[in-house]
């Protein structure tokens, strides 16, 4: 077994907390819509962020675990981001558009929590770091990230 690169992944606590702390700034300071939709990018981004340098730093047995946790962070960036564009742009957004713009995130979280295997074959200990192989489900999660 290699050793952990710590210095490529304790960095990342940095950003991770800063995003937090922004989240938590900007909901404090105005409790609107923009504000809430603005503070759940943040708390995704820091989640995301928070779960690749501990996903970097632990053993193989816990790497699962924090591998789906941030795939499951990341994929509600897109629609959050979406929808706060809505929101700061003053534009109207229905229900059902709402309903549709959050699908993937929660079909995705459904997938890593019922079907991980769909998303992360098996996690490979490399002499550089961890490796995720990837399962069949990810090539489309790639795609919301693109067209989303």
């Amino acid at each position: 077994m290699s050793q952990v690169n710590w210095h490529l992944f304790l960095p990342l606590f940095l950003p991770a907390g800063l995003g937090l702390v922004l989240a938590v700034f900007v909901l404090f300071r105005a409790f609107t819509s923009t504000a809430i939709v603005f503070s759940l990018i943040c708390l995704s981004v820091s989640v995301w962020t928070f779960g690749l340098a501990v996903f970097g730093l632990v053993d193989l047995a816990h790497a699962f675990f924090w591998n789906a946790l941030f795939i499951v962070a990341a994929a509600f960036i897109p629609s959050t981001f979406v929808h706060f564009v809505y929101l700061f742009s003053n534009s109207r957004i229905r229900g059902f558009q709402l309903l549709f713009l959050y699908v993937p995130a929660v079909i995705t979280t459904l997938l890593v929590i019922f079907a991980p295997s769909l998303f992360i074959c098996e996690i490979l200990q490399k002499s550089w770091g961890k490796e995720s192989i990837l399962g069949p489900a990810y090539l489309f999660y790639g795609l919301y990230f693109l067209l989303w």
